[in-house]
């Protein structure tokens, strides 16, 4: 591989909403799957007389996961509009990764990185302290460099799935 590789995307609303979505469902499948089923347990269990206040706690705690699910989907969308270039550029070198847009750069070491994941359209970037995952879209890297970044962050410590 060349000393550094570079590529552009632009970050809409689209991309982010789609890259949630492949983020949740890699990391949330099982809760997205079995919640539903949870609350029809729960709500054939509303009338109960033992259970029916557990019954009802479970509905809403249930509720409050969707609320916050739905909201964090359409939150990744309103970040992507509030951008007002949406242009980012990612260069891949031997001791860095470096994602750039007009207004903000910034590099990361390897060992800033506590993890990479990869979907069938995205590689994540986790950060340490950072909650949300940085996509990459999979399509704009050659398969050298999805190998780099994995070696790379599996080499400073880091998680690779």
């Amino acid at each position: 591989m060349q000393t550094e590789f570079r590529t552009s995307f632009d970050y809409t609303a689209r991309l982010t909403r789609h890259a949630f979505l492949a983020y949740f469902w890699r990391r949330g499948a099982v809760l997205a799957i079995a919640t539903p089923i949870i609350g029809l347990i729960a709500i054939a269990n509303l009338s109960g007389r033992d259970s029916g206040a557990l019954a009802g706690f479970v509905l809403g705690v249930l509720a409050l996961m969707w609320t916050s699910w739905i909201g964090a989907w359409r939150q990744s969308g309103r970040i992507a509009l509030s951008v007002r270039q949406p242009r980012v550029e990612i260069v891949v070198a031997a001791d860095t990764l470096t994602f750039s847009s007009p207004n903000v750069t910034s590099t990361l070491r390897w060992a800033a990185i506590a993890a990479v994941y990869q979907t069938r359209h995205f590689l994540f970037v986790l950060r340490p302290g950072i909650t949300n995952p940085t996509p990459i879209p999979s399509e704009l890297l050659p398969d050298e460099v999805v190998q780099l970044i994995k070696t790379k962050v599996r080499e400073a410590g880091g998680k690779v799935r």
